[in-house]
């Protein structure tokens, strides 16, 4: 089993500058960590159960985001049953990328949008 990374506060905060949006800490959560809506652009690449890319990459919008994992809407059509996990590229505009690895929980689709759930794992 992949051990379970929580990201740094300096993650979220480069999140952050990437968006224009200010995020909002929804502090009613049960979560181990705060969740904040924020909507940042990423870049998927489908990895198999080896973490070896699939060939399929997307690209996706986060919906929200805590140090331990996100949720983010593609209107891509992805068969998510077979990809376990995503690499997610980050990129900001004077090009500073960063780079996560999430390993897949649940997604759902709702009319023409995948939205995809899942929690950070160390890379590697």
């Amino acid at each position: 089993m992949p051990a379970t990374e929580i990201v740094s506060a300096q993650f979220i905060v480069d999140l952050m500058a990437i968006s224009a949006v200010k995020p909002t800490v929804e502090f009613h959560e049960k979560r181990k960590t705060p969740r904040f809506s924020l909507q940042v652009p990423v870049v998927c690449r489908a990895l198999n159960t080896q973490r070896e890319p699939t060939g399929t990459v997307f690209r996706g919008i986060t919906l929200n985001i805590s140090a331990s994992g996100l949720m983010l809407a593609t209107k891509a059509k992805v068969f998510m049953d077979s990809v376990p996990f995503l690499q997610l590229q980050f990129t900001a505009e004077n090009d500073k990328g960063i780079c996560k690895l999430l390993k897949v929980l649940r997604y759902a689709e709702h009319d023409s949008r995948q939205a995809i759930a899942g929690k950070f794992i160390v890379m590697g």
